[in-house]
């Protein structure tokens, strides 16, 4: 089936099995338009069920030459779920000095180029996608060329200090000022981009990796939700480089996920309470009461709090199905 556009998501690890699972069984349609940017360990060890219905690209194929990235953006290999929810925290957090390498899903530009792929959208793997071909394909179609979108923020509050990353970098793009009247951040739940040639695709990327390898030789990153490296003002910049030096559009995301005409929404994004119980209990989910008494595993979570996460999911899906294993959420 031809497809007007792709969404990306990054799965690394044997939890990610769990999103995977949920995708495909309340989002089948989504075979045609997703790619999973995965390592090849993840590939390999985790993933073999699902070979033969999403469309899967290693991402070690793409920056075996990239020594910042291979030093600073790492993947333990934890060969259980078990293993993962035990161990996480001696690879991930403070004590380490380590975080997840959430913008690592920037190494599907290469393939996207390859492929002659303009109009896309990288997403969290808890971002539940309608099962609707047609609409999807309209949400694509809506996107004109020579625009980019996020979900946006307030105007980030250290753009002077984070402005000396672009100064070290600027003279290797006399192409493009790296400067904006106003420089917002924004969510990393959705970064979408359509294109209007390869030559700024591969600017974009090539300012990517460039702005990421000062931010991390220069110990300017933070971290939230416990172990996630939080570099996303990165590419909220440069979104908004390519707004006002090369004439983007650059578009809230809330704005383009209800498709224009259609009056729906191609999908939801919400946290996944039973997938993230390494990060522990949240104060502002304390009214669902979960129990958090076994953590050991998604089933034994979700086994001890069927009521509180119906509770949760209730209302902002149209369908909620939980079982021993899974919790399906239906958008």
């Amino acid at each position: 089936m031809q497809t007007n556009g792709k969404f990306i998501i990054q799965a690394t690890g044997p939890i990610l099995t769990y999103r995977l699972e949920i995708l495909r069984k309340v989002c089948p349609i989504s075979r045609h338009f997703l790619i999973v940017l995965t390592n090849k360990f993840s590939y390999d060890e985790f993933y073999k069920d699902f070979h033969d219905f999403f469309e899967f690209v290693i991402m070690d194929d793409y920056r075996s030459d990239k020594l910042i990235s291979l030093e600073y953006e790492q993947f333990p290999e934890f060969k259980t779920e078990e293993e993962f929810f035990q161990k996480i925290h001696t690879f991930y957090g403070n004590t380490v000095g380590k975080f997840y390498p959430f913008d690592i899903h920037r190494f599907i530009f290469p393939y996207l180029i390859e492929k002659n792929i303009l109009n896309f959208a990288i997403i969290d793997s808890d971002f539940i996608l309608v099962d609707d071909f047609d609409l999807l394909n309209k949400f694509f179609t809506k996107i004109p060329e020579g625009s980019v979108y996020g979900p946006w923020h307030g105007e980030d509050p250290t753009k002077e200090q984070r402005m000396k990353i672009w100064n070290a970098i600027q003279p290797n793009f006399p192409q493009i000022k790296l400067e904006s009247p106003f420089l917002r951040t924004c969510d990393g739940w959705m970064r979408g981009f359509h294109f209007r040639n390869i030559e700024e695709m591969e600017l974009l990327y090539n300012l990517w990796n460039s702005g990421l390898d000062e931010t991390f030789t220069n110990n300017m990153y933070g971290h939230g939700s416990v172990i996630i490296c939080q570099t996303e003002w990165v590419i909220s910049h440069i979104m908004q480089f390519f707004e006002h030096q090369l004439n983007y559009n650059f578009i809230d995301a809330f704005n383009v996920i209800n498709v224009k005409g259609e009056n729906r929404e191609i999908g939801r994004h919400y946290s996944r309470v039973e997938d993230t119980i390494y990060t522990g209990p949240k104060h502002y989910w304390d009214h669902y009461n979960f129990d958090y008494s076994d953590t050991s595993t998604i089933s034994a979570f979700i086994k001890n709090n069927k009521q509180q996460l119906r509770n949760f999911y209730d209302g902002t899906f149209k369908e909620v199905e939980i079982t021993d294993n899974f919790v399906y959420t239906k958008f």
